[in-house]
């Protein structure tokens, strides 16, 4: 693991300040296995207001420096399966998730197994079955989601000692 990048990851969403927020997934995965990571992504459950939820979108572009997170979709058309709206950079790869569950539980319904990692502003956290995949080297992804197979399968090639399989 490498620690002084989840430690960097840490202290952006301490950074925010923003109560239930969270980095999830790619980000801390590429950390705990110590390979470069392409984007980021900030998870929170809706506040229920949309001014409260404009503020929290503000501080996350605030501590993330960047210019801009514009909503590109909206739970109708989101590709993130619990997912309420996204927000996306367009000038670097940070996203935030505004889910319709608690950040932890949004984490935990992840399509992949090694992928189920996360920080808060104080701890790293993993679940049982992505620890094991990262010890074991096998990523198990649900049957339905063939793009986030092929997605995962090109960057953990079976070269280096990986297997990606279907659950």
């Amino acid at each position: 693991m490498n620690a002084e990048r989840i430690e960097g990851l840490k202290a952006l969403v301490r950074a925010a300040g923003v109560d239930g927020l969270i980095i999830a997934g790619g980000a801390v995965r590429d950390a705990y296995l110590d390979i470069p990571a392409r984007d980021i992504d900030f998870v929170v459950k809706h506040p229920g207001d949309p001014v409260k939820l404009a503020e929290i979108i503000g501080r996350v572009r605030k501590a993330a420096g960047v210019k801009e997170l514009a909503l590109v979709s909206e739970a109708s058309e989101n590709p993130y399966e619990g997912a309420f709206e996204l927000y996306r950079s367009e000038d670097s790869g940070v996203e935030v998730v505004v889910a319709m569950v608690d950040a932890v539980d949004y984490v935990d319904g992840f399509d992949d197994d090694i992928s189920q990692m996360w920080v808060d502003g104080k701890q790293f956290y993993a679940t049982p079955q992505s620890r094991n995949a990262a010890r074991s080297k096998t990523i198990t992804v649900d049957r339905d989601q063939r793009r986030r197979f092929a997605k995962l399968k090109a960057k953990f090639r079976a070269e280096d000692g990986w297997l990606v399989q279907y659950a």
